[in-house]
């Protein structure tokens, strides 16, 4: 099979909704409710914040500040046996995993973390991997595995992206490279989803 040509990335723009108000959305539309979140570590990833973050590490590995996201953060703290994985010096990397914006799928990742679904050893450009999640350190590449979504209340009615920021246990995970990808761009493999640990959700929105 011929590699397909790679998608063109998306322009993206922070939505103007605050974090407030973009985390009653997903508690309606997403049925969470606000002991899921951790509200103090939420973030917007605007142009010159995300310059500051740019030369920074996570995990020993360069760390890529998510432009054009507001970041919800989650309660994850002393939700597992220690909380040193979210430290700077953990030996996590920060990674992204996009998804689809569906309230099923957002409150399953939230609430129980990552599954393999009935073994499917496929990603969704075509490209197989073997069985596992995957994710990636470039949020920009995780744009690609998000699908827009309609998330409906009586005080908005827009479309938005949700893309999880996770840490990834180090030496659990293998690296691929996206052959449908002009560039190549890395997609990490974790075979075991239980080490993959989702500690925000990302929302954005496609510029017009």
């Amino acid at each position: 099979m011929k590699n397909a040509k790679a998608k063109k990335k998306p322009a993206l723009k922070l939505p103007e909704l605050t974090c407030d108000e973009l985390r009653k959305i997903l508690r309606i539309r997403c049925k969470l409710v606000l002991n899921d979140f951790e509200k103090k570590y939420d973030f917007r990833y605007t142009r010159e914040e995300s310059e500051k973050l740019a030369h920074q590490e996570r995990g020993g590995r360069k760390y890529l500040p998510p432009e054009g996201w507001a970041k919800l953060a989650l309660a994850v703290k002393d939700k597992y046996a220690s909380n040193k994985w979210l430290k700077k010096e953990s030996g996590w990397p920060v990674v992204y995993h996009g998804t689809r914006a569906r309230p099923c799928i957002v409150r399953g990742i939230v609430r129980e973390g990552f599954k393999i679904r009935g073994g499917k050893e496929t990603a969704h450009n075509g490209s197989r991997y073997g069985q596992g999640v995957y994710c990636t350190p470039d949020p920009a590449y995780a744009v690609h595995y998000a699908k827009q979504q309609k998330l409906e209340t009586s005080e908005h009615d827009d479309e938005f992206l949700v893309v999880f920021q996770c840490r990834v246990e180090p030496d659990s995970f293998t690296v691929e490279r996206d052959t449908n990808d002009d560039n190549s761009r890395a997609i990490w493999r974790v075979a075991d989803p239980t080490n993959l640990r989702p500690c925000a959700v990302l929302m954005s929105t496609v510029a017009p």
